[in-house]
């Protein structure tokens, strides 16, 4: 069948500016030099010096609000700092300039301290002469087509979003000659959420939605998915508000996070409505991260699939015959088994020696043992004897498809490439057991993202809808699947295991 999916205008921005974030964020490839050390040294300095001091004046505020999310954030950047510091890797400083970013949309509207926003773009100066300039080059052009085709479709339009993206261009058009993009243009494409959204609660989009359905106010700058509205009929069902909110959600200018709840966000509060906003946002075809107590929904702009009911993509069958003979060849210190929900206390352990920084925060944990004792959580466990080395902890999405929200392997066995192994097992037992889809999330140009494009296929946001939306209906007149919880799925695995 061949399927035809026409990108608006909207998403052809967001996707252009994407993408060239993405090469700003990992367009250098580790070439060490005195300057770039230096301009380190100085973001430390200033982080210290000047930006925690300027937020020591709302630890009032945040005690009041019960929001340690500055303070998280904070921490992410001086780790980044020190891991960048000390390993002068792309991975290194790609994360650290990514944290940054989202540190300033996340504060867009605090005037921050100027020497700590100079040291910022001093940084970025630096590390752009020593990345691919042609590449960013080229994406600006597209930014720059983009912007303009879309303020094209708007003409007439005078509020606050629509004015500040027309200011943005101009700046990239009179910047068309500079090597580098300067920091303030960059930031000016991300604009800040609230931008216009209070003067303009009801676009010619929502109007549809919103009186008949009774769902209060939905920005075209912000999901605000009221809890009642997500419930559908029997608290899971993917219902027609919902839908037309992603549908809304989809055409967003600010990329792949959104707000839930209200201004301030849903928080786990350990009842059992979290469990219930969980598994509507997947079923609706959205995903979540967390940032402490507060929930973070994401619908990226571009997600890794795998399509479990057709034959396998070119360069997954070769990843496969890859790890055929890595399990044929390569000498094994036991026997490598996959198995399912049998200890979560130990895989959230070695999920946290992986991932330093993870997104997994306490109040989600408190969520997803219960979730694991009533089987919505699923973890794919991959052991060498009895020694956890890998797992994917994922949900299932009724019977449609299953979704990884995140996972570790154990990096003393990097010749067993055990995180290949666990994904390619893995996706054999969700096919046999009758799954459609494969969903790994969002993807990028990260390091930590390259997996997935050699197990799975990128599907734009729009394709992804379409995709997902034809799985969950015909998934919903499939026989249910029954995941065998703590039980040894295989136990022996070799190539025969494969997917």
């Amino acid at each position: 069948t061949l399927t035809l999916v026409a990108l608006s205008p909207a998403y052809k921005l967001v996707a252009a500016i994407d993408e060239l974030f993405e090469t700003v964020y990992w367009g250098w490839k580790g070439q060490w030099s005195a300057d770039i050390e230096g301009v380190l040294l100085e973001l430390v300095v200033s982080l210290n010096d000047d930006l925690k001091k300027f937020f020591s004046f709302f630890d009032s505020m945040k005690a009041m609000l019960q929001d340690d999310d500055l303070d998280q954030m904070f921490d992410v950047i001086q780790e980044h700092l020190e891991s960048a510091l000390q390993h002068h890797d792309p991975q290194s400083v790609g994360y650290l300039h990514m944290s940054m970013y989202q540190f300033f949309e996340m504060n867009s509207m605090l005037n921050l301290p100027p020497a700590f926003i100079e040291a910022m773009s001093r940084f970025e100066r630096i590390k752009c002469n020593y990345s691919n300039l042609p590449e960013i080059k080229a994406n600006v052009v597209r930014v720059r087509t983009a912007l303009s085709r879309y303020l094209g479709t708007r003409v007439g339009r005078h509020d606050g979003i629509h004015q500040h993206l027309r200011s943005a261009l101009q700046q990239l058009e009179a910047q068309a000659t500079e090597d580098c993009v300067p920091f303030s243009t960059l930031w000016a494409l991300r604009p800040n959420p609230l931008i216009g959204s209070f003067s303009e609660w009801r676009t010619p989009d929502t109007i549809a939605y919103l009186p008949s359905l009774g769902v209060e106010e939905v920005a075209g700058n912000i999901f605000l998915l009221q809890q009642r509205a997500a419930a559908g009929q029997r608290g899971i069902e993917p219902s027609k508000v919902l839908d037309g909110l992603v549908n809304i959600l989809s055409e967003n200018l600010l990329g792949s996070a959104c707000m839930l709840g209200s201004l301030f966000g849903f928080k786990l509060t350990d009842s059992p409505q979290d469990e219930l906003v969980v598994r509507t946002l997947l079923l609706s075809g959205l995903v979540y991260l967390t940032t402490g107590s507060r929930v973070c929904p994401m619908l990226d702009i571009s997600r890794a699939v795998l399509n479990l009911r057709t034959n396998l993509p070119k360069k997954v069958a070769t990843r496969k015959k890859d790890i055929a003979r890595v399990l044929r060849n390569v000498p094994k210190p036991g026997t490598l088994s996959l198995r399912i929900n049998t200890n979560l206390k130990l895989a959230l352990q070695k999920l946290k020696q992986h991932h330093v920084q993870s997104w997994v925060s306490p109040s989600l944990e408190v969520l997803w043992h219960k979730m694991f004792t009533n089987g919505t959580l699923v973890v794919f466990e991959l052991w060498c004897d009895e020694e956890l080395v890998a797992a994917d902890f994922g949900h299932p999405i009724g019977n449609c498809a299953f979704y990884v929200a995140t996972r570790f392997f154990d990096k003393q066995y990097k010749k067993l490439q055990l995180g290949f192994v666990l994904a390619l097992v893995e996706a054999r037992v969700l096919k046999d057991l009758g799954i459609r889809l494969w969903d790994l999330g969002g993807v990028d140009a990260s390091p930590m993202m390259s997996y997935k494009y050699s197990v799975a296929e990128p599907l734009s946001r729009p394709l992804f809808l379409h995709v997902f939306r034809e799985a969950r209906e015909a998934g919903s007149k499939d026989p249910e699947v029954t995941f065998p919880l703590g039980q040894t799925v295989v136990a022996n695995i070799t190539e025969k295991s494969l997917i």
